[in-house]
């Protein structure tokens, strides 16, 4: 399952269906990504707080970290955007809404990006250092001003009335996959990872808890 989303989904309908086992281990040693809010740096815009009173480029309303999670937790902080920005639009990507904001039509912006490694350089993954790393994005034209909790990655499931034995078969194969099976461990994880780390049901609450809120609200 590559979306935590649908795991909130599944849980939201039957809290015993499925349990998460593990979640993938990406190559800087990350299990997520997160959402951040950029402003130009020529600007004074050097906080959430100062961004009261001007203009956000959402990336695109399908997205976790353009969208969802940042209006998630926003409105969990007490902040309406309707309110609280002079207005909010949706710059068409993660890409397109970094270079309206860098064009001046747009005070600030979201994006994702892991995390981790060096902000100067757009971190170690994520849209900032893709466009840093396709000469579209100099860092030092830019800020980071906010940051969202960690956006986990999409969990492995196993059905929660599987026999243990059997889960026991693939917790054990899958804690070793990487060294003991490299072939199918990278046509099973999309890419170059460090491997499975596990979790439990409580990495996902967060996401749990915004699609519990996005449930009530289409009531």
């Amino acid at each position: 399952m590559r979306n935590p989303s649908a795991y909130a989904g599944i849980y939201l309908q039957d809290p015993n269906a499925v349990e998460p086992i593990f979640v993938g281990m990406e190559a800087d040693g990350s299990l997520g990504y997160f959402a951040a809010m950029y402003a130009r740096a020529d600007s004074e815009i050097t906080s959430l707080e100062d961004m009261e009173g001007h203009s956000l480029a959402y990336a695109d309303p399908n997205s976790a970290s353009g969208y969802l999670i940042p209006r998630f937790e926003l409105r969990q902080a007490g902040i309406d955007d309707s309110q609280y920005f002079s207005r909010t639009g949706f710059g068409g990507g993660h890409e397109q809404a970094t270079i309206a904001v860098l064009n001046g039509q747009y005070d600030a912006g979201v994006t994702w990006v892991s995390g981790q490694g060096e902000p100067s350089e757009g971190f170690s993954r994520g849209n900032l250092r893709r466009m840093v790393d396709n000469g579209l994005l100099d860092m030092n034209d830019l800020r980071v001003i906010w940051m969202s909790n960690l956006i986990p990655n999409g969990p492995v499931v196993l059905r929660t009335d599987m026999p243990q034995e059997a889960k026991d078969i693939v917790i054990s194969y899958l804690e070793t996959q990487v060294d003991a099976d490299p072939d199918c461990y990278r046509e099973i994880s999309f890419g170059e990872g460090q491997g499975w780390a596990r979790v439990d049901h409580s990495f996902f609450e967060g996401i749990v808890e915004m699609r519990r809120e996005e449930l009530q609200g289409s009531r």
